[in-house]
């Protein structure tokens, strides 16, 4: 019947199965009681699964009118795409999916010429692997398949395994991977566990065994095989929770939570460890915090288990949780640098002055705004004379703006060194680790440094542009990962999701949050499936939403690959485990289509007590309800004493590279060592001029960035304007930067080096370079080059003696520069001071060899005394 052409036949054959009961007969009739268990549980499966497709006839008008509003999303969509497309062709720009498509048609050949192509790029290649096949789709195999088949192709491996396909909603295709396994001429099983110890990995194989949960995958699981000798110990741990009395799910997740943090310290403790092996030793040893990670399938509770473990005073990391960009201190700094760049962003000053870096109190906040009856513009309190009432808190404020005017100051420097000045001006790094897990707190911002060092390569970063990426970065939910820290010897808890882990190995691994329910399909009006096509639902004459037969097998379809899903997660999270594998999950999970239900109904965990044992063949496991709490006073690892306070900063960050690493100077950091007699960066050119130093280098960093800028052709008028906007936070220091710039062009424009400087292929504009002067390193970034090497540097403010000698050693730097690059010397160098009175003014800079050396000599003796003087301030 079921083979029958006739649709309705088939349908009624089907209706029959579901009437099936396997369980009426007697079980004497069966060859054992086992076999007449399965049979019935593969019955009830099978009557799920045929009940699931809906069997029910729909109304033949409600499934024509969903046809219709099918195809008028259809014809939406064909628009939408056609746009999009448009787009991407004006932008000339490609998504990921273009890139795998083209690919595609270039590669399947046409009259074109394009069997070429394909035969070219196979013939290059000598044998290709798709390695992690399972997680691949159509496409991207039939990709490699074409290399394949082509003449003189290369021979194609595919490795993968069906059971660790938990990629479904990025569109991996696990039938792929059971096609091509299927297709193969040979197949090599690899089924020799190299990592899980046999007390742990024969429960993995039982588990999934007698549960089935992986038919999807495996319809017969093959079990592991294992390679490591047994312990004959218990090795799995089930951690329960009591029942408690009108709690919520909330609650039981909560002391879920504390029961898990107990039981790490317990292992991890003092009193009966446990003992994990070493490879590098070859032998067991104590284990340690750094040896656990806590896996979860969602993140949104992870601040429960947070919690829980600083309360049990244990150190964590939790990868990719909150995100970098979240973290409290990250967000401290970005408030700061948001007000160096936006003065009058008053959120952003809010939390400056709240956070640890100044300190403020609530009530002293809300003085300063003038009370809560009359309240005050916060920044204009602050950047007024605004007090807190209190002499305590006013030293703050004081010292807060004080910083402010600094940092201001010291803005034109380069990106990565005004990171990192900021932390040493704010005492940031200090103030962290005096905080619970303050090594990672402190690593964190180091790392924020980092990234400004990496922001923009090739270029000249700007502070606004940072923190505009910084401001985006923590909106978006982009996932960055905390700092690395060294974790030998501060042995910190792993915290991440079962799809980080993947790949992953731990001595000891816990699988938390196992009583989530599996909550797979979905009730929105519409669905997509990419073998079954789309559906809408209609609406019926009622008004409600109705849903036709399409639709309702499009998520019979979804609900069956999502289970099958969610079960090849828990394998995975499952096998991380090398030595100890830990389940926690509420008491209440016996029901519905979680973890630990599953669990439940293959072992019947929830009906053990505390202390039970639960035996199979070649694996023992054990019930735990409770945990007594082992107090701990610090989160230094038993044994190792508490750093001495002048070690505390080599301990932040990843352990110092075994190879020397170079002191690198910036150039202005060179300068500052050249400088005689306190001559200042940028004096005033005239009274026009704010005498306000941190404005004054503010405008020559704005000059430098619009001569980077202006091809000195087009009018410059819209770009003056257009940066001045984007770059000065002040509206009233707007008007006087537009007509200096302004003033800055005329001058360039009236001057024959104008045209010079116009040449569209003869002049490289912001040049970066890295010199090497006696084992340091100077970076900097040369204004322009012109065309036969001449090297310029743009110069602003009032002219001094002393600092013109200082700019000629610059230029000859950078000759020097210059040379070891290419090695040959400028032909010249020239310093464009654009403020003069009389118009612009140009200094010829002697770059001969013998000049080049002096002041290569003289800045080495310069480096090391600033080395010397900055090594004695340091604490």
């Amino acid at each position: 019947a079921l083979s029958a052409g006739n649709a309705e036949i088939r349908e009624d054959a089907l209706r029959a199965i579901t009437q099936l009961n396997a369980r009426g007969g007697s079980k004497g009739k069966w060859k054992s009681e086992d076999a007449f268990g399965r049979v019935g549980d593969i019955l009830k499966c099978l009557r799920e699964s045929i009940k699931s497709t809906s069997l029910e006839r729909p109304a033949e008008e409600q499934e024509l009118k969903a046809a219709e509003r099918t195809c008028d999303l259809m014809h939406v969509y064909g628009h939408v795409r056609e746009a999009l497309d448009r787009a991407k062709e004006q932008r000339n720009a490609c998504d990921f999916e273009d890139l795998i498509v083209q690919t595609a048609q270039m590669l399947r050949g046409d009259a074109r010429g394009q069997d070429a192509v394909r035969a070219r790029v196979a013939r290059s290649i000598k044998h290709l692997m798709i390695d992690e096949c399972q997680d691949t789709d159509s496409l991207q195999l039939e990709i490699a398949r074409l290399l394949a088949r082509a003449d003189q192709g290369p021979r194609l491996f595919i490795v993968g395994d069906a059971k660790q396909s938990i990629y479904y909603f990025r569109g991996a295709e696990v039938e792929v991977f059971h096609a091509a396994r299927a297709e193969a001429g040979e197949v090599v099983r690899m089924d020799k566990n190299f990592r899980t110890l046999p007390d742990v990995l024969h429960f993995i194989n039982e588990f999934f065994v007698r549960s089935n949960l992986l038919r999807e995958a495996e319809p017969t699981y093959a079990p592991m095989k294992v390679h490591r000798d047994p312990v004959q110990d218990s090795r799995v741990e089930f951690l329960i929770p009591p029942i408690l009395d009108e709690s919520s799910t909330a609650d039981y997740r909560d002391a879920e939570a504390d029961l898990l943090a107990r039981r790490i310290a317990a292992l991890c403790g003092e009193g009966a460890p446990a003992t994990v092996y070493d490879p590098k030793l070859q032998t067991f040893r104590r284990a340690q915090f750094g040896d656990v990670a806590i896996l979860l399938r969602a993140f949104s509770d992870v601040h429960r288990y947070e919690r829980a473990l600083r309360e049990a005073s244990i150190p964590f990391a939790v990868v990719a949780g909150v995100g970098f960009y979240q973290r409290q201190e990250v967000l401290d700094l970005l408030n700061l640098l948001t007000v160096l760049v936006d003065p009058w962003n008053e959120l952003a000053l809010l939390g400056w002055l709240r956070s640890p870096i100044v300190g403020l109190s609530d009530p002293a906040l809300v003085r300063l705004c003038g009370g809560v009856e009359h309240p005050l513009g916060l920044a204009a309190q602050f950047h007024g004379e605004g007090t807190c009432g209190d002499p305590e808190q006013d030293n703050r404020l004081d010292a807060a703006r004080t910083l402010l005017e600094d940092l201001r100051a010291h803005a034109g420097m380069p990106l990565a060194e005004f990171i990192h000045y900021v932390i040493d001006q704010t005492r940031y790094e200090a103030i962290l680790l005096g905080q619970f897990l303050g090594v990672q707190r402190a690593s964190n911002i180091r790392k924020l440094a980092e990234l400004a060092g990496a922001f923009g390569p090739g270029t000249s970063p700007r502070l606004g542009a940072f923190v505009r990426y910084l401001s985006e970065a923590s909106t978006t939910a982009i996932r960055e990962g905390e700092a690395a820290v060294d974790t030998e010897g501060r042995c910190a808890v792993s915290i991440m999701t079962v799809h980080k882990s993947k790949g992953l190995e731990f001595p000891i691994v816990a699988v938390a949050d196992m009583g989530r329910a599996v909550q797979p399909g979905s009730n929105a009006p519409m669905a997509f499936h990419r073998a079954l096509g789309l559906a809408v639902k209609v609406t019926g004459d009622s008004g409600d939403k109705e849903s036709p037969g399409c639709l309702n097998a499009i998520n019979a379809r979804q609900k069956r690959e999502e289970l099958a899903e969610q079960a090849r997660v828990l394998y995975v999270a499952m096998t991380r485990a090398r030595d100890y594998l830990i389940l926690s999950g509420p008491p209440d999970s016996e029901k519905g289509n979680s973890w630990f239900a599953a669990m439940h109904t293959t072992f019947g965990i929830l009906d053990r007590a505390d202390g039970d044992t639960i035996r199979g063949d070649g694996w023992i496991a054990k019930v735990r309800r409770s945990e007594q709490a082992s107090p701990r006073e610090d989160v230094t690892p038993p044994g190792e004493p508490l750093p001495a306070p002048d070690v505390l900063k080599s301990r932040v960050g990843p352990p110092p590279p075994e190879t020397w690493t170079p002191e690198v100077f910036a150039i202005t950091r060179v300068l500052e060592a050249f400088k005689k007699d306190g001559a200042q960066d940028e004096p005033e050119r005239d009274e026009d001029v704010p005498r306000d130093r941190g404005t004054a280098l503010r405008r020559g960093t704005l000059v430098h960035r619009f001569l980077e800028l202006w091809d000195f052709v087009t009018k410059p008028g819209r770009l003056i304007e257009e940066l001045v906007l984007a770059e000065c936070p002040l509206r009233e220091d707007r008007t006087r930067l537009v007509a200096d710039l302004r003033r800055v062009a005329s001058i360039l424009s009236s001057h024959e080096w104008g045209a010079r400087l116009a040449s569209p292929t003869g002049i490289r504009r912001e040049v970066p370079f890295l010199l090497r002067l006696n084992g340091s390193l100077v970076r900097g970034t040369i204004d322009a080059l012109l065309e036969d090497g001449s090297i310029i540097d743009y110069k602003t403010g009032r002219r001094s003696p002393e600092k013109d000698e200082v700019y000629r050693r610059q230029i000859q730097l950078y000759a020097s520069a210059i040379h070891s690059l290419t090695g040959a010397l400028p032909p010249a160098g020239y310093l464009l001071y654009v403020d003069g009175d009389h118009g612009l003014e140009i200094d010829s800079v002697d770059v001969s060899s013998q000049a080049v050396e002096r002041t290569r000599a003289e800045a080495i003796i310069a480096m090391r005394a600033s080395s010397e003087t900055a090594a004695g301030r340091a604490p």
